[in-house]
């Protein structure tokens, strides 16, 4: 080569060097190929859109030559670097060999390969990734966007602002009555619920009692109608029960039946024994006669034992059949149905002629005993309420609410019906100042109503209100 001469180099598109030409000699530069690039044997991990993480030992910068992709589903998986305690992840597609042993790695970006790159080099020299090439590799730049205000708007803002002593003015007298607007509010708040006790799930409770079918049957009669006061123990509705009834006439037959046979086995029995001197005279053995033990059969004392087992078995079964009738009787006399106490019939459920089922509502009785409030009351409450306790109720009659005395006539322990799951008191109050028919006019049963119990704290505090 003479002096001061240069080699001629091709440069390829992408400023890769492709050739080098000197005088007889031509150097050439070539990527290797996938499959004879080094594989490090170091953890790569893959996760998978199902949420699993695979760990890949066996890889390149080609991509991943690992059984463990094996029988997989790379769609959107993603490709996780683990740097020093970190880890950088980005999405990743992947195109498997005709043999399914490699997967190559397929639309990487730019940056994505650069930290996959860094991340090879530090395995393939033993050396650990710097901080600020993690950073330089993943290139993410941050834009400082500046948050103060400008000389303009600060101008701006200020002109529309008021004279500072006007501002301290109405700073002052507007919290003072916020804060006596708040305090009058929580203090009275705070009052109420110190000198009141609110019972739940109040309501308006009538004496009703709903009876119905003991028995499956048909309704015969009903003796009373809607609104009718009885007296306790009065005929309401009978009900008949045709298998019992033509039972009853089976057992009525057989019973006359077995009276007229018990009174023929008696007769005979009576007749025979009217021939017990004449077969005495004429035993043989008057030991074992007179002892009714029979010598033959056929004797006198044969056919009396066998009259009276007649008669023992006849009026066994004459037992039986009274014991059916008395039975059939009871089963009928229980169709009947009966007021509990003395009240009135408040609705009637039923309609004659109509078959019942045992258990089926027939009517709804409602006693004469006054009707009352009942509220519910958390157990923690115990202390705070007793019997005689003044209370005030209050009610809606047409869109007009209403207040009543009333005191506190029971306090028991139990569960409400409308808060099965809870545990509690019932507390029942008797109204005052009111009749029972005022209250059956103005509140319906299971009216809901409003109660405050008052414990009446200032007057036995300070003697007030007394």
């Amino acid at each position: 080569m003479a002096p001061h001469s240069r080699p001629n180099i091709e440069v390829a598109q992408d400023g890769t060097p492709q050739g080098l030409r000197t005088s007889g000699v031509e150097i050439s530069h070539e990527r290797p190929a996938p499959e004879t690039e080094p594989h490090v044997i170091a953890p790569l991990l893959v996760a998978l859109a199902d949420g699993r993480r695979l760990t890949a030992r066996k890889w390149s910068l080609a991509g991943i030559r690992d059984t463990v992709l094996a029988d997989t589903d790379l769609t959107d998986a993603r490709l996780i670097i683990p740097f020093q305690g970190i880890e950088v992840g980005f999405p990743a597609r992947f195109t498997p060999s005709a043999d399914g042993s490699f997967w190559a790695f397929h639309g990487l970006t730019g940056r994505q390969r650069e930290a996959l790159g860094l991340f090879y080099r530090n395995l393939m020299t033993g050396k650990m990734a710097a901080t600020e090439d993690v950073i330089t590799a993943l290139d993410t730049p941050v834009d400082l966007v500046p948050m103060g205000e400008t000389e303009e708007e600060k101008a701006t803002g200020m002109a529309k602002v008021k004279p500072r002593a006007l501002r301290i003015l109405w700073n002052v007298i507007y919290y003072t009555l916020l804060l006596a607007l708040v305090g009058g509010y929580l203090g009275s708040l705070a009052w109420k619920r110190l000198d009141h006790v609110a019972l739940s799930n109040a309501r308006y409770t009538a004496p009703f009692l709903e009876m119905a079918a003991p028995a499956p049957g048909f309704v015969a009669d009903i003796l009373v109608s809607g609104g009718t006061s009885v007296p306790a123990g009065a005929e309401l509705i009978r009900l008949s029960d045709p298998e019992a009834d033509s039972g009853l006439a089976e057992v009525r037959s057989r019973l006359a039946q077995a009276k007229d046979r018990l009174s023929d086995i008696e007769a005979r029995l009576a007749a025979h024994k009217t021939q017990h001197a004449t077969a005495r005279a004429t035993t043989s053995d008057l030991a074992a006669f007179d002892a009714g033990i029979s010598v033959l059969p056929g004797d006198y004392q044969d056919i009396r034992l066998r009259l009276e087992q007649e008669r023992r078995l006849a009026d066994l079964e004459l037992r039986a059949i009274r014991a059916d009738r008395a039975r059939l009787d009871d089963r009928n006399r229980a169709l009947v149905i009966h007021a509990p106490a003395t009240g009135s019939v408040a609705q009637l459920l039923v309609q004659p002629g109509t078959y019942q089922r045992i258990g089926a509502p027939l009517l709804v009785f409602e006693s004469a005993a006054p009707r009352q409030v009942l509220g519910w009351l958390d157990a923690s409450e115990a202390a705070h309420v007793w019997q005689g306790m003044r209370a005030t109720v209050r009610y809606s009659v047409a869109g007009t609410t209403r207040t009543a005395p009333a005191t506190v006539s029971t306090i028991e322990a139990g569960t409400d019906p409308l808060r099965p799951d809870a545990y509690g008191l019932l507390v029942r109050l008797d109204l005052m100042g009111m009749t029972a028919e005022e209250t059956r006019s103005l509140l319906p049963h299971n009216a809901a109503v409003e109660v405050r119990l008052h414990r009446d704290l200032a007057q036995r505090w300070f003697g007030m209100g007394g």
